[in-house]
């Protein structure tokens, strides 16, 4: 009931609340597509741990872009958008913004393997190119980290896509007693990141920015595992699975950490 809120609800303020209950206030929001809902379950565990009480406003297939437009559904994702940056502008109490999507769909428009996923537009035209959809992306982030201005934005990096749906790729390998499809390697996951890794780094994004990587939990030196022993850590492709996503607790544990130390005591 959490995800995919109508944008008239989320300006009526009835949004679903995260972390610890007693807290006095609302002091962090989780805003994204359906990949922060994947991980709001750990995030509200790492918060209430601390003490904060925060909000979570996530739509599937929307990056948290204003003046973006999906080709395919033009108004969908720019209305949602627009509520839950003003919810998150608005409500002065609310200091901290962590923003979690699969970056790379939105950065060039394809998945792991090449595929086109789906293109924005504002002033581009339908048929825009990889290097136009960058340029998209990138003007975007711009105008969400002005609207959040005097806000601390998290931005949490896409955990990393595996090429096939990853319980249904075991299940076929255990059916026809083969070798299950091999993993994402590091270095292909380093690859696919390059182009998010190039736009963050300039200086007027990156200074507004404080970066969460959960490949650093979930990838060794050489590969991105689908599992960690019997445990499936995906449900799809690239959703975590809650097993895989609770896996992460402790990274937004420590990136919480300083909204902890400047909210007030529970009362």
């Amino acid at each position: 009931a959490c995800h995919n809120l109508a944008p008239s609800v989320i300006r009526r303020g009835d949004v679903c609340p995260l972390g610890e209950p007693s807290a006095a206030r609302r002091s962090f929001a989780l805003i994204g597509d359906s990949h922060a809902d994947a991980v709001a379950e750990p995030l509200g565990l790492a918060a209430r741990g601390l003490g904060l009480r925060g909000v979570v406003v996530t739509h599937g297939g929307c990056p948290p872009f204003p003046g973006v437009r999906q080709v395919t559904a033009p108004t969908m994702c720019h209305d949602f958008t627009d509520a839950a940056l003003d919810l998150a502008q608005s409500d002065t109490s609310i200091h901290t913004i962590i923003l979690v999507v699969r970056w790379m769909v939105y950065v060039d428009g394809t998945g792991p393997e090449n595929q086109i996923v789906r293109s924005y537009q504002n002033d581009l035209p339908d048929s825009a190119t990889r290097d136009e959809n960058r340029q998209l992306f990138e003007r975007g982030l711009r105008r969400t980290l002005d609207r959040l201005a005097g806000k601390r934005v998290i931005f949490v990096f896409s955990v990393p896509e595996q090429a096939v749906d990853v319980p249904y790729a075991l299940a076929m390998a255990e059916w026809h007693h083969t070798a299950p499809y091999p993993s994402l390697s590091r270095a292909a996951f380093a690859a696919r990141q390059r182009p998010l890794e190039e736009i963050i780094a300039a200086p007027d994004i990156a200074s507004r920015l404080t970066i969460v990587r959960p490949s650093d939990l979930m990838c060794t030196s050489v590969e991105c595992p689908m599992t960690a022993g019997d445990t499936v850590l995906y449900r799809d492709a690239s959703h975590l699975s809650r097993v895989g996503a609770l896996r992460l607790t402790s990274l937004f544990e420590a990136v919480l950490t300083p909204a902890a130390t400047s909210s007030p005591a529970r009362p």
